[in-house]
């Protein structure tokens, strides 16, 4: 069977050690590639990302040398060109100029796939922003955020994250008088929590480093639920 191969790669101002942390820890990779995820960094481990809204990509962590290399399985929940774990994602880390060259080879696509060669090229142009303290703001292209319930589901959260991202002061008020931001993060996690332990998720509190991270641990297992809801 013919398959295609792409491969695109950038430099960011970072060590490897620092690098690798960019492209394995979804607080980190939400700056730059996912809505929200998860990578369970060893041989065998889960990889589950919502990359857009409705796009959820899943397969398994397949080799792992911290500061040199990471590769997982990728393909996309409901797709039948493309289903989960069906091709490999290798990122190479390689120390160069004070900084890091990162290399992206995505193998096992099938034939007429070579743009997404092109969808790489832009996400590492995030990512090289995001090295130098930049921000991003992510533009769905098509309408996709409200293609389907899921996908409206997942840009909801998007909003909510971005959002949490840019509060510098917990104690601002909101337009409800009954909540200041951090009342409503609380709000939102107790909820979540509810929730999940109803439908019978499993789930644990959330001690992420911050708000906004606490409210994505905390909404994480609905958004999984619910993204693969009646997919194959």
């Amino acid at each position: 069977m013919n398959e295609t191969l792409v491969e695109t790669d950038i430099w960011i101002p970072v060590p490897p050690e620092v690098a690798f942390t960019l492209v394995t820890d979804p607080v980190r990779l939400r700056r730059w590639l996912i809505i929200a995820g998860t990578i369970d960094v060893r041989v065998g481990g889960e990889v589950h990302l919502v990359v857009a809204p409705g796009a959820h990509a899943v397969g398994r962590v397949t080799a792992v040398e911290p500061a040199r290399r990471f590769t997982y399985t990728h393909g996309w929940l409901g797709s039948d060109e493309m289903p989960p774990a069906s091709t490999t994602v290798e990122v190479l880390l390689d120390p160069e100029a004070e900084g890091t060259r990162i290399t992206v080879r995505h193998h096992g696509l099938p034939v007429g796939y070579e743009d997404m060669a092109d969808g790489w090229s832009d996400f590492l142009r995030r990512l090289a922003h995001t090295a130098a303290g930049g921000h991003n703001a992510h533009d769905w292209a098509g309408g996709g955020e409200t293609a389907t319930a899921e996908a409206v589901l997942d840009s909801t959260l998007f909003t909510l994250l971005s959002a949490l991202r840019q509060v510098d002061r917990l104690d601002t008020p909101t337009p409800s008088t009954d909540f200041t931001i951090a009342a409503l993060v609380e709000h939102l996690i107790d909820n979540a929590t509810w929730v999940a332990s109803t439908l019978g998720i499993p789930s644990s509190v959330p001690s992420g480093p911050d708000a906004e991270s606490r409210v994505a641990d905390a909404l994480w297992p609905l958004v999984r639920l619910l993204g693969s809801a009646d997919r194959p």
